[in-house]
């Protein structure tokens, strides 16, 4: 039974909201001054989670309590512009090539993670991909071995995500991905005490000599920074699968290396069957067992990592290679710190962990053997939304080379994937059939990825920009945050690359020239000229990515 809440209080009113009918006979969230929620996502998720009318259905006056489980939103005045961020600027892409960023919409989830995520986020201060990618791989992870979507004959889909997020030191991706995969801990916390019950009792067996042949065995799902071969042994003795998850993924990537003798390719190569959940043999030169076989090698990743690691990380040779394609990767842009007092509640927090735990308790059930996963079939309407999905990406791959066409391969597959573990999610929250994937979560699966798409186009451009290309957008990103105006001696003194004498006034005049900007004389010579920054709305900024020449 739900908790009887308080609507949130509209802040620009300092008065509650109200679920209320219009003249139109639609129901409405809405303050007595006409405000509504910052995001659609959040009004859907309270008619859909509580039972509200839908859309154009007579609804009665609800007064000022009605049954919510949501925080406190921020809202916004009917007909305004966007909410302007904490600089005085609307949020704008920090990377070249596409659009401009898409804010991570929570919606795009189902709940408990929705609910999660918009809590988590707030409070960290941080846009939600930070936390929404790590939840979803944490859900996949916890799924593992036990479901897999048939798509058609020959084709099955496993619960394997790999995800990264992006950002500079202190965009406060450590703390998003710590509290995203506290599901994960709290089953591995409760494994280890029942792990060392299990070897006290062992150990009083022993010293009556009646212990069993074999020691326990600690059950895991959780690691870190390992090897591969140490990676394929606790495979083969959690054939669930495991989660690899690190707060800097540097370290992973950085393994390749140091376990390869330099040869990082032809390491990272061999982690590639885990994401496909295939068969796994490797021969050890050292160890009791020389070979370890592993008959579906399951591991999801998740992970935060910096923009200038990750462009050498994901260098031409693991691009090539399809490691940076099966990422999902999200970089929003840096914004500044402010205090808040949001908090995550302590029931948002139960209840993706107790999800986590049911999600890890499915059996597997197949008919390939006795860890085989159960397999999901889609429903007729399922099935045709993939199909239009599937031709729709097609045409736009076709015009697509290089990386980019690379990345389009993966993400075809990714829409499934991302769907069959909202199914799971909404399936053990009694939201879905459990072995029938239906059309809901088929959309959700294929908007995520359409998210995913427009952040694969930002990443790869970043990833082929040129020097100059680099150091100009490292500018307009400096100008941006200061207000979108500066003189060349602010320049000299605050973007070290541009030191140089008269190297700051010729790359702002180069800026000129571009179209992006103009000088407004404050006063008399050049030395009180200011660089005023031209807004950009999705045309400005915008390079071509050597992917699509």
């Amino acid at each position: 039974m739900s908790r009887l809440f308080e609507v949130p209080t509209c802040r620009r009113h300092k008065v509650p909201f109200a679920v209320v009918t219009s003249d139109s006979g639609e129901v409405e969230i809405r303050c007595p001054e006409g405000c509504r929620p910052d995001t659609d996502a959040v009004e859907s998720r309270v008619r859909k989670t509580h039972s509200l009318p839908k859309p154009m259905e007579p609804a009665r006056l609800w007064g000022s309590q009605v049954e919510l489980m949501v925080p406190s939103f921020a809202v916004q005045a009917p007909d305004s512009p966007p909410a302007p961020d904490s600089d005085g600027e609307t949020e704008q892409d920090d990377l070249p090539g596409g659009e401009g960023f898409r804010p991570f919409d929570v919606g795009l989830l189902p709940e408990p993670l929705a609910r999660f995520t918009d809590e988590a986020s707030r409070s960290i201060g941080c846009d939600a991909s930070f936390v929404a990618l790590p939840l979803l791989t944490s859900c996949a992870a916890a799924i593992g071995n036990s479901r897999c979507l048939a798509v058609k004959a020959g084709w099955i889909v496993p619960a394997i995500l790999w995800t990264v997020v992006v950002g500079e030191s202190g965009t406060a991706k450590s703390p998003s991905i710590r509290l995203a995969i506290s599901g994960i801990r709290r089953l591995e916390d409760r494994w280890e005490l029942e792990y060392q019950a299990e070897v006290a009792r062992y150990e009083e067996l022993v010293a009556r000599d009646e212990a069993p042949p074999h020691a326990p065995a600690r059950k895991r799902l959780l690691v870190n920074d390992t090897s591969f071969e140490a990676i394929a042994v606790l495979l083969s003795e959690n054939p669930r699968g495991l989660f690899l998850a690190n707060d800097e993924l540097a370290s992973w990537f950085g393994s390749f290396d140091r376990h390869s003798a330099g040869k990082g390719g032809a390491e990272a190569s061999r982690y590639l069957p885990m994401h496909g959940a295939e068969p796994l043999s490797v021969d050890r030169k050292v160890g009791t067992v020389r070979t370890v076989g592993v008959p579906a090698a399951s591991l999801s990743v998740t992970g935060g990592i910096q923009p200038g690691i990750l462009r050498r990380v994901f260098s031409s040779q693991h691009r090539e290679s399809g490691m940076a394609a099966r990422f999902l990767v999200a970089y929003p842009p840096r914004r500044p710190k402010r205090w808040t007092d949001e908090e995550v509640s302590e029931s948002a927090i139960a209840d993706v962990e107790a999800l986590i735990a049911r999600l890890h308790e499915l059996r597997p059930g197949g008919t390939g053997g006795r860890n085989a996963p159960q397999a999901i079939r889609m429903s007729d309407d399922a099935r045709q939304e993939y199909r239009d999905f599937c031709d729709r990406h097609g045409a736009e791959q076709v015009d697509l080379s290089g990386d980019l066409a690379s990345a389009w391969s993966k993400l075809e597959e990714a829409a499934a994937r991302l769907a069959l573990v909202v199914h799971c999610v909404r399936s053990e929250a009694g939201d879905s059939e459990s072995l029938l994937l239906d059309v809901e979560s088929m959309r959700m699966g294929i908007r995520l990825t359409e998210w995913f798409k427009a952040e694969a186009r930002r990443i790869y451009a970043f990833f082929n920009e040129s020097a100059e290309e680099g150091r100009t957008r490292q500018l307009v990103d400096w100008v941006e945050r200061r207000g979108g105006r500066c003189t060349p001696r602010e320049v000299q003194q605050g973007c070290r690359w541009l030191k140089g004498p008269g190297v700051a006034r010729a790359t702002l005049d180069r800026l000129v020239s571009a179209g992006q900007g103009e000088w407004m004389s404050q006063g008399v010579g050049r030395a009180k000229d200011v660089f005023s920054l031209r807004r950009r709305s999705g045309d400005h900024l915008r390079h071509t990515s050597r992917n699509e020449q």
